[in-house]
This record gives structure tokens, C-alpha cells and sequence, in this order.
């Protein structure tokens, strides 16, 4: 998520593919983290719906969502799939977490966490120091018992919906995808 130019890259990508393809992973299993804003943009590629951002600030309970729309037309004409591993961290695992939440299934092994924000503290003498802030990204899951959300800390990742241990086999990724697929309703 630390190159701005990501989602033009994946965009480019996504119009040179021949006609006929139907799913697309999203591999984000070696991504050690970065910008949310590029986050926010890739969700935009795969969702024409609005999609949800959480935090929580763990010292007092407060939490937040934050809605993002886009103006960007999205390829939603493809079974959208995330890729995560331990090494998804930070940014990856927001972006895993956000499409999770919005219904794309992420594959792979649980991402690897990494959930608060980084601040920039510049105290007297002009010295700087960066430090992990009290944001820490989160997932927010409906809890059926009490008929309320709550919010989880992705700290220490996000769960896969299918794990596959040989994310490097297309055999296993084929698999998952076609499993998938047959679980999910049909939609008219």
C-alpha cells in the first residue's frame, strides 16, 4: 500500500485482461503496509458500493466508522477475492478488513495485523519522534446475541474466510475460489 501509483497499476491491469475472465484475487500476502488512502482507492476498484472504515481509541471505548464513497466505476463484473499472509501488515490488513466487511471473501493466511496509526510528535527543541497513535484500525461485526455491533482491533490481524497454506499453488487458489463460489447464494 506504500505505492501511490497501486490502484492505476491494478487498473491497467484489470483493462488488458481478455474477455472472459470472471474472478480476480487480490494479492496483498507480501504487503508490509502504507497509505490508507491507496486502500481507500483499491476498495473503490472493487466495490461500487460504500464501503466502511473503523477505529477505536482503546484508553477511553470511543470508537468510529467512517463511510467512503467514490467516483470511480468499479470492476465490479468480477468475483473479487483478497490474498493475505502474516506478512499483510498495517495498511494490508485495513484493506482486508474493509473487504471482509463488505462481503469479499479473503483467502490465504490471517493477515498480519498491525493496526494503529502512526503520528509525527515534535516537542520543544525541534527534535521528532514517530510514535503509534491511539487510532487503532478496526473490524466492526454485528453481535446477533445483543443485537449491536462491536469493534475488534485488527492488531494482531484479520481472519481469512478460506485458508489456503500454498497460496503459491493456482491448484489451491482455483480450489478456494471454486468452493467458494458454490457456497455463496445465487443472485437474480
Amino acid at each position: 500500500m506504500s505505492d501511490q501509483n497501486a490502484p492505476d497499476t491494478v487498473r491497467a491491469a484489470l483493462d488488458a485482461l481478455p474477455a472472459g475472465i470472471e474472478n480476480i484475487i487480490l494479492d496483498i500476502a507480501n504487503n508490509g503496509g502504507g497509505w490508507n488512502s491507496v486502500t481507500y482507492q483499491l476498495m473503490a476498484i472493487m466495490t461500487n458500493n460504500t464501503f466502511a472504515d473503523h477505529s477505536m481509541n482503546p484508553f477511553d471505548g470511543s470508537v468510529s466508522s467512517y463511510y467512503i464513497t467514490s467516483d470511480y466505476n468499479a470492476y465490479d463484473q468480477f468475483n473479487w477475492f483478497v490474498l493475505t499472509s502474516p506478512v499483510s501488515y498495517s495498511a494490508s490488513s485495513s484493506l482486508a478488513a474493509m473487504a471482509k466487511e463488505a462481503g469479499i471473501p479473503i483467502i490465504g493466511l490471517d493477515a498480519g495485523g498491525g493496526a494503529s496509526s502512526v503520528q509525527l510528535v515534535q516537542p520543544f527543541g525541534g527534535s521528532i519522534f514517530v510514535m503509534s497513535s491511539n487510532n487503532v484500525n478496526s473490524i466492526r461485526i454485528f453481535n446477533e446475541e445483543t443485537q449491536e455491533y462491536e469493534y475488534f482491533s485488527i492488531e494482531y490481524g484479520v481472519e481469512v474466510d478460506y485458508e489456503i497454506i500454498d497460496f503459491l499453488n493456482d491448484d489451491d487458489l482455483i480450489a478456494a475460489i471454486n468452493d467458494i463460489l458454490s457456497q455463496e447464494p445465487a443472485t437474480e
